[in-house]
């Protein structure tokens, strides 16, 4: 049988599998490369992502049209192409009526327009995509699949042996459209565990040692205190005393740690084509909560040497 005919077939015969919903075909899957390709249209320069599908790719992913219509089927859709609104812009369009466009040496008629979706991972800006629905039978690599809500795993092995007896030449490989798209993410997503990690143990440490600096200098200068107590020093004034160095060297550590982290951090999310926004409010708050941190860490020792009886630590004078 020629691919098309097996094509064919491979989809009807999946279909009819229980909890299957649709099918459909696709030259490159949902986050597994992509096929592109650039022309010129009015003089405006586009550079797009290629998709060849059948039809049944709409109901499949749920794409909704926000203009035009959609095939029926592969024969009724040749010679037209849907386009998403990135690739409007790129072509300096604002509607697609009445518009056709010369690729490869074929003229196509733009028959709907999609609201931009996710092909590539979310790393990528928006591309523009052109959808056709006249692929040659060798170009459909890989195949996309609906299931309902009850499918199980029990679905995924009925469809392995469709596969394995209509396509044996070819190794039966799954995976979801989700994790596809989330696969370069994995790296970053270690990264941060590994950095947060990090940063817990640091500020622990870093805690452990401010406390222990704290009670070494409540004890080296309880005499100090005694007398300042005796002369009518407030309680603030015997907390600031005694924790002024730790206060300052932890404003000189925020005053350098926070411009370097928004430089980090904003090189780290540059990667990403959506980018969450981090104000100056932001730092305000980090900077806050460690300096609270660090005022009760060290708050301990500053707050017992004030309150504590003068008569005690002068005693041993």
């Amino acid at each position: 049988a020629t691919r098309e005919v097996r094509g064919a077939r491979l989809q009807q015969t999946l279909r009819q599998i229980p909890g299957v919903e649709e099918v459909a075909g696709i030259n490159n899957s949902f986050g597994r490369g992509y096929t592109s390709t650039q022309f010129t249209h009015n003089e405006h320069p586009i550079n797009s992502v290629e998709l060849a599908v059948t039809p049944e790719i709409f109901e499949v992913m749920g794409f909704q049209l926000l203009e035009g219509e959609m095939p029926r089927d592969t024969i009724q859709g040749r010679g037209k192409v849907i386009v998403n609104e990135t690739f409007l812009q790129q072509a300096g369009l604002e509607s697609i009526q009445g518009e056709i466009i010369d690729f490869k040496n074929t003229q196509y008629t733009l028959a709907g327009l999609v609201a931009n979706f996710d092909y590539l991972p979310e790393t990528r800006e928006n591309e523009a995509v052109m959808i056709r629905f006249d692929p040659a039978p060798n170009e459909l690599r890989d195949v996309l699949i609906k299931l309902n809500d009850q499918a199980g795993v029990a679905v995924l092995e009925e469809i392995g042996a469709v596969w394995r007896e209509l396509v044996p030449e070819l190794p039966y490989e799954f995976g979801f459209v989700e994790d596809d798209l989330r696969e370069p993410y994995l790296e970053s997503e270690r990264l941060k565990k590994l950095i947060g990690t990090a940063t817990v143990l640091a500020l622990v440490v870093s805690l452990l040692g401010l406390f222990g600096l704290s009670g070494i200098q409540a004890l080296n200068r309880s005499k100090e205190v005694g007398v300042r107590r005796v002369l009518g020093a407030r309680v603030w004034d015997i907390f600031y005393l005694l924790n002024r160095q730790v206060l300052l060297i932890a404003s000189l550590a925020l005053a350098v740690g926070i411009p370097l982290a928004s430089y980090l951090l904003h090189g780290w999310l540059e990667q990403f084509a959506y980018q969450i926004s981090l104000d100056w409010k932001f730092y305000a708050t980090v900077a806050t909560a460690l300096l609270a941190v660090v005022l009760f860490t060290v708050g301990f020792y500053g707050v017992k040497a004030a309150y504590s009886n003068p008569a005690d630590s002068l005693r041993d004078e």
